[in-house]
């Protein structure tokens, strides 16, 4: 999550592996939309995310998420794509 602050005031960007980051205030009873930036998804229909874990080589667990096609068929072979990135997120 990233943020932005400036004397009593503080905005907030986020979002998940199933939904486009959105901006937000922070106020006294919790966030404050700051706008309906991905008002279009609202009639759309979002592949499901699910968390997956596993060990290397060398015993580290290493964490990911596996995004599975609409209409997904349980046995059924599908194309994959792997994105690797770095950090710690």
């Amino acid at each position: 999550m990233e943020f932005a602050a400036s004397g009593d005031r503080l905005v907030v960007l986020g979002g998940g592996d199933d939904r486009p980051a959105d901006l937000a205030a922070v106020e006294p009873r919790g966030l404050r939309a700051l706008g309906a930036h991905n008002e279009w998804l609202a009639g759309k229909r979002l592949a499901p995310v699910e968390d997956v874990s596993f060990r290397s080589a060398d015993g580290t667990e290493i964490h990911g998420f596996l995004v599975k096609p609409l209409d997904y068929v349980a046995g059924r072979r599908y194309p994959t794509i792997l994105r690797l990135h770095g950090g710690p997120v």
